[in-house]
């Protein structure tokens, strides 16, 4: 019982010293490598809403940026959207050529972030295309920006921007119907995930703890996805509920992946 008051003082300075950071101008993109400093990071996000993207709601987005297909998910919206859409975002596996070592078991955040930059560029892939830029990705992430295997999806927000010279959007604390106007707008979804909870037959094994894949559009029941976790991924169909529910960002922990903060994540070119 005793314990307790140094806890939270421990506490309290933590916090305090993520404050600091947060108002230094040098500070901005520092990323935390250590468990309670992270944990403390999110609290304050959470509380002050300075967390990336943290302040833009689908509508919000959707109402700034002029997009006519949907602004926010009132009634009058989600009886708007059209049954079905499908972005046509070129496809390749994380593993192009079969080879499931690393780096490519690790590579889901690379290919859905690869397949975004191929989309926004007008270009299909190949599997030679796919294989050397995975490679070139996570060394430039290991070197540059001192990424290890996983990562969040802040931390590829960072790497779409500063290295392949894109914008992005975050959005957090948001709905089936939210995630199908921003696909009736025209933007495909990265969305990481609690893996083993989407029920994927052709994944690996158990399949992965942590996974991402990008979201291409939607139809009467189902999310259409480009799976990058398995050879048949392209347009592979889950369930609404079963895909919403598993969405759940890196939190460190494979075993602690259902803590993470619900977040999707667009990419567009620089206006």
């Amino acid at each position: 019982m005793h314990l307790w008051p140094a806890v939270i003082i421990l506490l309290l300075i933590v916090i305090s010293t993520i404050i600091w950071f947060h108002r230094h101008p040098y500070a901005k993109n520092v990323v935390y490598d250590f468990p309670l400093v992270q944990e403390a990071q999110r609290t304050v996000d959470n509380l002050t809403g300075n967390g990336i993207g943290s302040a833009v709601t689908v509508g919000d987005y959707l109402s700034e940026s002029g997009t006519t297909a949907g602004h926010t998910a009132s009634p009058a919206v989600v009886e708007s959207l059209p049954p079905s859409i499908r972005i046509q975002v070129p496809f390749m596996t994380q593993a192009p050529k079969g080879n499931w070592d690393l780096p490519y078991q690790e590579a889901c955040e690379e290919a859905s972030l690869i397949l975004l930059d191929h989309y926004l560029q007008g270009k299909s892939i190949t599997a030679d295309q796919m294989d050397k830029e995975i490679v070139n990705l996570v060394k430039v992430e290991n070197d540059t920006f001192g990424y290890s295997a996983d990562i969040t999806i802040e931390q590829l927000s960072k790497v779409a921007k500063e290295y392949l010279g894109y914008d992005t959007e975050l959005f957090y604390d948001f709905t089936i119907d939210d995630m199908k106007s921003l696909l009736a707008a025209g933007h495909p979804i990265i969305v990481p995930l609690a893996g083993r909870d989407i029920g994927n037959p052709h994944y690996r094994g158990q399949g992965p703890w942590y996974h991402m894949l990008v979201i291409t559009g939607y139809d009467a029941q189902n999310f259409v996805t480009n799976d990058v976790g398995t050879r048949v991924g392209e347009g592979y169909e889950y369930p609404y509920h079963v895909l919403f529910d598993a969405i759940h960002d890196w939190n460190n922990t494979n075993q602690e992946i259902h803590s993470g903060r619900r977040v999707m994540m667009i990419v567009k070119r620089k206006e």
